[in-house]
């Protein structure tokens, strides 16, 4: 009788044992299930930070192309203007004095566009460095992702391998007493 209750008794312990183990690998396995859903989180963030960036980046192309249109037309009516005024034009001193008046506009404007065109520029290359360092944080949060993955089904297997050890333990105790019976 006193092995019976021996028997019982370490198969019970056992199985305390094995369940508290097991409760430990599930709050391991939430712990990487809540991980994997932050990691998939600031990956969407990194997405939307790309997307972002290269909606930026084709609109500072676009204003660098609306600058390049710019410099092309204000040239081309200095170069109208000033054809003009040599044509309507009494002395040299004049002719110069009006091509002077009439493109200072112009040469301001087109000087505009070039720090717009150079701002632009700095823009998009901010854009680039930024869509860069994101795609480098996206794939460390896929990598951390993978290893939380995998973390997890290591712990699954833990967990199985301590499960089927506590049945034969039981099966074992049952053999025990049968013995002992």
């Amino acid at each position: 009788m006193d092995l019976i209750i021996k028997c019982i008794c370490g198969v019970k312990d056992k199985i305390e044992d094995t369940v508290d183990d097991i409760k430990d690998n599930v709050d391991d396995i939430k712990d990487n299930v809540d991980d994997m859903k932050a990691n998939i989180g600031n990956i969407l963030d990194n997405v939307k930070d790309i997307k972002s960036n290269i909606y930026d980046t084709v609109s500072d192309a676009t204003d660098v192309i609306n600058n390049i249109e710019s410099t092309a037309d204000n040239i081309k009516v200095m170069a109208g203007e000033s054809v003009n005024v040599i044509k309507e034009g009494e002395n040299i001193g004049d002719v110069i004095n009006t091509i002077k008046g009439e493109t200072q506009d112009n040469i301001n404007n087109i000087k505009n566009n070039v720090n717009d065109t150079v701002e632009n520029v700095s823009n998009i290359k901010s854009n680039v460095e930024n869509t860069v360092e994101n795609v480098t944080d996206m794939v460390d949060e896929v990598k951390n992702t993978i290893k939380e993955g995998t973390e997890t089904i290591d712990v699954v297997k833990d967990t199985l391998n301590e499960v089927d050890d506590i049945k034969n333990d039981i099966v074992d105790g049952i053999n025990e007493i049968k013995t002992a019976i």
